[in-house]
């Protein structure tokens, strides 16, 4: 999410009579800063399926994985 993109949410979003908008903008990266990237969710569900099926190599298919993202 870009800097941009953020501070436009949190302009929307945050109360001027209950938060400043510099926290919306704090907590959103905070958030941001703690989301796995897509590649790091595919490597750790290859190694994990991979464990579990006692294989040396897992590769998940496509579209088990957008399945996958979106539960």
């Amino acid at each position: 999410m870009t800097r941009e993109a953020i501070e436009q949410a949190a302009g929307n979003l945050a109360d001027p009579n209950i938060c400043k908008t510099d926290n919306w903008i704090a907590g959103a990266r905070w958030v941001a800063d703690r989301m796995y990237s897509e590649s790091e969710l595919r490597n750790a569900v290859e190694i994990s399926v991979g464990i579990a099926l006692g294989a040396s190599r897992f590769i998940i298919n496509e579209e088990s994985f957008e399945k996958l993202k979106k539960i």
